[in-house]
């Protein structure tokens, strides 16, 4: 969770000039994306092409895997049960006689789990004074928080209006509901 002490703070343009102890939170998902098999060349591999050209696979950072082989791709449509898709095909061919040439590939399993981020969730959490202007429960809305070096953006849905427990102070929680923008304040000089 995200805490820090707001400059500001508005829902719908209407700033909470009377906001305390505001909140935010935001978590982004994992999502694995570990393969279940790992394809990569084999880096010993060589070969002779039935011309005698040698091929083998290149361990130079600056060069290209198979700097002996053009690498060759075709489209093919397919229909199938009337769902309509695109193959593609790749080959290697030598680039001096066009030698169909298949380069060794290793297949392992996958050693450490792979993630990418996911979908991200973010909700607002403010102390405001009873009788402050606000959405209802439900309602979808606007909010910018400020703090010293950033703003933050983005639509939220009001999830909750309840007292705090302070007297006449409200405790309100937003969801986002969609992305959360962010901008860098200039610094005040």
């Amino acid at each position: 969770m995200i805490k820090f002490r707001t400059i500001e703070i508005e829902i719908n343009g209407v700033e909470l000039a009377d906001a305390r102890d505001a909140s935010m939170s935001v978590e982004t998902e994992e999502i694995d994306i570990t393969p279940a098999m790992i394809v990569e060349p084999d880096r010993r591999w060589t070969f002779r092409d039935p011309a005698g050209h040698f091929h083998a696979f290149s361990n130079g950072q600056e060069s290209e895997p198979y700097p002996t082989l053009q690498r060759r791709t075709r489209e093919i449509e397919r229909v199938e049960d009337g769902d309509e898709w695109t193959e593609t095909r790749v080959w290697f061919e030598c680039r001096i006689c066009r030698a169909i040439v298949e380069p060794k590939m290793i297949e392992s399993i996958a050693t450490h789990r792979e993630t990418a981020p996911g979908r991200t969730s973010w909700n607002v959490e403010v102390t405001v004074t009873n009788g402050t202007p606000l959405p209802r429960n439900g309602d979808l809305c606007t909010v910018r928080m400020c703090e010293p070096t950033h703003e933050f953006f983005g639509v939220a849905t009001v999830v909750s209006s309840r007292y705090s427990g302070m007297g006449s102070m409200v405790r309100v929680m937003l969801y986002g509901a969609g992305p959360l923008g962010l901008r860098t304040l200039p610094t005040p000089r």
